[in-house]
């Protein structure tokens, strides 16, 4: 394995195991503190992160080091969703319209997922046996 190959596979790795640390320690301190609705929470939080560090222009660092590492995670959908936002108001379009740029995309994704999730599901069930 060449060196550019591991070095990909180690910063995916350790960002992506960082993002899951940190999730799950700030669940586990939501839940000492007996925070109602804790892993909810802790979901938003880590949305928000994801958000921050994007516009803070931390994101992207991180993304470029660790690849799938730090964009699979929710954070980097949450960091995603902030940087089609973000452009679209840059090339001048107005709140609403850059919102939509920003949730259509992933809505989009998302929604065909879940449908061919629940079309396998019913194969599986009716056809099967």
């Amino acid at each position: 394995m060449d060196a550019a190959k591991l070095k990909s596979y180690a910063g995916a790795f350790l960002v992506g195991g960082g993002i899951g640390v940190s999730g799950q320690a700030i669940m586990e301190l939501y839940l000492y503190m007996e925070v109602p609705y804790a892993r909810l929470i802790m979901v938003f939080t880590l949305a928000s992160c994801g958000a921050l560090l994007h516009n803070l222009g931390i994101y992207g660092k991180l993304s470029a080091l660790a690849g799938v590492g730090a964009d699979v995670p929710l954070c980097g959908l949450a960091a995603g969703i902030a940087g089609l936002v973000h452009g679209a108001r840059s090339n001048g379009a107005g709140p609403g319209k850059a919102l939509l740029a920003g949730f259509v995309p992933p809505a989009l994704v998302l929604g065909s997922g879940a449908l061919l999730a629940l079309i396998l599901a019913l194969v599986k069930t009716f056809m099967i046996k």
